[in-house]
């Protein structure tokens, strides 16, 4: 006789399987369900990471995909209209003939052909920090001062700016990129059927045709949509915010969302001109962004002058021309080392 322990895991597996199923190719709309799916929950978080860590073992034990699923997916379709799971004890009798014995473990057996049904649909795991790093995912980065053009398969291009990274995973139903630090301008080409998106932290960007600049900071990330539009949503997002060319969406850390239009949407891809284009930026900010380019650092000592505006375009290369635009204000005081340029309040 089951508990009732024992139906409700079976549900939740039941569940977790289905989400697996659903989440390739899926909406903005679909991922912030699956979350909260998830938050509802340590069960559901420990379900989902266990068919998700099978997946990837079997998938790596038959990497030419030699194991002939169909005829185990059909059996399973026949007997459960509809569902998107497979009868566990039918098909793991099957599967125990072809699957290498080092997978025998107790807990596991019941999950064997869920995993193997799974793995040939090609599942990618797509919310921010749930799938596991690949091996063949490719990561790009640029150091100091560095920036770089990437072509990816599809046609698209990713413009990566001064000390960032990117990873990029590609499969047959989704192009997943996730920006791990800095900034970079995405070129989008259209791919039926092959959604196309950008992780920041806990914020997702998805491509609606179009061209896009994405800064990641600590304490935002920025949307900036040159051409076309984009899905924007945050952590606590029920739907997605969509931004047109020429607005620029904050997403804060604590996943709330605000718009604004730009006063000019080539001021956020200047960068790409090595110029740096600031519209009454503090000059703690100003600072912080000649730093992303320059080994040789702007240090600034006070609140007070930190907290000061600044208007102007420069050269992301010279530090020392913020240095000279502010020469005139007598009562500053500037002294330069071998590795900083520190202005002071006199």
């Amino acid at each position: 006789m089951k508990t009732r322990d024992q139906d409700d895991g079976a549900s939740i597996r039941e569940q977790a399987a289905k989400w697996l199923t659903e989440l390739p190719g899926a909406s903005v709309e679909t991922h912030t369900r699956f979350v909260g799916w998830l938050k509802t929950s340590p069960r559901h978080v420990e379900e989902f990471l266990v068919f998700q860590a099978l997946w990837s073992e079997l998938d790596g034990l038959d990497p030419q995909h030699q194991l002939d699923l169909q005829p185990l997916i059909a059996s399973a379709r026949t007997h459960h209209a509809g569902a998107q799971i497979v009868p566990f004890r039918r098909i793991a009798q099957q599967l125990r003939a072809a699957v290498p014995s080092r997978l025998e473990h107790a807990g596991l057996r019941s999950y064997l052909a869920v995993a193997a049904a799974l793995a040939c649909l090609s599942i990618a795991f797509v919310w921010p920090g749930l799938r596991l790093l690949s091996p063949r995912d490719d990561i790009y980065t640029t150091s100091i001062g560095e920036q770089r053009a990437i072509k990816l398969d599809d046609g698209s291009f990713v413009y990566l700016n001064t000390g960032s990274r990117v990873q990029i995973h590609y499969s047959n139903r989704t192009r997943e990129l996730r920006l791990l630090d800095g900034e970079a301008l995405f070129s989008v080409a259209p791919v039926k059927d092959r959604p196309f998106r950008v992780y920041a932290g806990d914020t997702v960007i998805e491509a609606l045709g179009t061209q896009f600049d994405v800064y990641r900071r600590a304490e935002n990330t920025t949307v900036a949509v040159i051409e076309g539009r984009v899905g924007v949503a945050g952590r606590h997002s029920t739907a997605p915010t969509e931004a047109s060319a020429g607005e620029q969406a904050a997403i804060s850390s604590t996943g709330a969302i605000t718009k604004h239009q730009l006063a000019d949407v080539a001021d956020a891809t200047a960068w790409r001109a090595r110029r740096l284009v600031f519209t009454s930026n503090t000059l703690a900010d100003v600072a912080a962004e000649f730093n992303r380019y320059n080994r040789l650092k702007i240090e600034i000592e006070s609140d007070a002058v930190r907290s000061r505006r600044i208007i102007g375009t420069f050269s992301a290369d010279d530090p020392q021309s913020l240095v000279q635009f502010r020469s005139g204000e007598e009562d500053l005081t500037v002294e330069r080392t071998a590795r900083a340029i520190i202005i002071r309040q006199r």
